[in-house]
């Protein structure tokens, strides 16, 4: 919001006081917030980007002080409704996530995704999520702030299952993070994170197995391709999860020489075999992959309520640290 103040009449003449002007009145009421915001170690400012067919809304967090053209990091969020939601104020892990990046002196930019529909094509989640991505990274390259030799990813969910395509895809990238990475099938990954919800409303054990069984019957028959491709299926045609069930990010991963950060934390994994998959799977990609164990962390890389770790987010600092150690190292000196 722009203010403007006029200089035409003082506030005071002489020994007689003038009425304050609406514009006075203005200044004076927005004056805490402004100050608020001058010492705030980040700025965000609303931007849009073009894709194949519109232009998609987003958020670019840069720091308030650079030193120089910045690295920037593309949030490609997940499916859920937290993922997808821009709106959730500080309770919104991403934003926390962009603004603690911010404050260490990196850049994010945090999009809006479209909403999936199935256009009969084959391969759907790349001319959506992966479409998305890539148009971000172009943009972000275009910016005067952002240094278009350290441009990363970070995939949550299908994200992050899709990330490593984008990585293919986009080849100045300068490498790839996974965050809550799902290594298990997919499959099996939904009827986890359903189970939690159903747990955390109150439900019975009884309530929340009989719930999982009807989900388990109904992915089943998805992969089985007994489904309609645009049936709706949690908010998204069975061509999304169909696409998704048939990807594998660690082996497209193994097929490029990018650094990759997995960043897991130890209350996203249900059991040890889950673990164990997590370890080998990554094993493969050799010495140019890293995976940081975050003690408490969630699937949202967040610490328990109650137990944030600082007073600015309720992001994990030590996800944040990770994250920017990471990218010091494998960004690249802006070309002059």
């Amino acid at each position: 919001m722009a203010v403007q103040t006029r200089h035409s009449q003082p506030c005071f003449s002489g020994a007689r006081s003038q009425p304050f002007g609406p514009v006075v009145l203005v200044c004076l009421c927005l004056l805490p917030a402004l100050c608020a915001q001058a010492q705030l170690p980040y700025v965000e400012r609303q931007v849009s980007f073009p894709t194949a067919n519109s232009q998609v809304g987003a958020i670019l967090c840069l720091p308030t002080s650079p030193d120089g053209k910045v690295a920037i990091v593309i949030l490609m969020r997940g499916s859920g409704p937290l993922e997808s939601d821009q709106n959730s104020g500080t309770d919104d892990p991403f934003r926390n996530l962009a603004r603690g990046l911010a404050r260490v002196g990196i850049a994010t930019l945090d999009y809006q995704e479209h909403a999936i529909r199935f256009d009969g094509k084959p391969k759907l989640l790349d001319r959506t999520v992966s479409a998305d991505a890539i148009a971000a990274l172009r943009f972000a390259a275009t910016l005067p702030e952002i240094n278009p030799s350290a441009e990363f990813v970070l995939g949550h969910s299908v994200g992050g299952t899709m990330a490593p395509y984008v990585a293919e895809a986009y080849p100045q990238l300068r490498g790839v993070i996974l965050a809550g990475a799902a290594i298990a099938p997919i499959d099996r990954s939904i009827l986890r994170q359903h189970g939690l919800r159903l747990a955390g409303q109150g439900k019975s054990e009884r309530e929340i197995q009989n719930a999982l069984n009807s989900q388990a019957k109904i992915l089943a028959d998805v992969r089985s391709g007994k489904l309609p491709s645009t049936r709706m299926i949690n908010g998204a045609p069975v061509a999304y999860w169909l696409d998704w069930m048939s990807r594998d990010p660690i082996g497209e991963l193994e097929k490029l020489k990018l650094p990759v950060l997995v960043l897991q934390g130890e209350s996203d994994t249900p059991d040890e075999a889950d673990s164990e998959r997590l370890q080998k799977e990554i094993e493969k990609l050799g010495p140019r992959a890293e995976v940081h164990w975050i003690p408490d962390l969630n699937r949202y890389f967040s610490p328990p309520q109650g137990k944030h770790s600082s007073a600015y987010s309720s992001v994990d600092q030590q996800a944040v640290e990770s994250i920017a150690k990471w990218v010091a190292r494998n960004a690249r000196t802006p070309k002059q």
